[in-house]
């Protein structure tokens, strides 16, 4: 089984910042992929995904992180599972 688990996402704040870090994240993730040709079964994205908690926030995460995530042929058929907080 492949796997991949990040946490500690804190989305809030400046918008700016944040989706450039994001960016650079998923270009990593996709670039570490490619090496390994391997597709993966699961994804693990647990903890402090949003700073307050507040709606905007876990739609900001959806936007910048988990749908382009999610467009990667590596992770297409992976299950995805999110835990919010701690």
């Amino acid at each position: 089984m492949n796997w991949l688990q990040i946490n500690d996402f804190h989305i809030g704040g400046s918008r700016g910042p944040q989706r450039i870090l994001l960016k650079l994240m998923l270009d990593a993730i996709e670039s570490a992929c490619s090496k390994s040709g391997k597709e993966f079964d699961a994804v693990f994205l647990v903890g402090d995904i949003a700073y307050n908690g507040k709606e905007s926030e876990y739609i900001r995460f959806e936007d910048d992180f988990l749908t382009p995530l999610r467009k990667l042929s590596f992770f297409e058929s992976a299950k995805i599972f999110v835990v919010p907080g701690n």
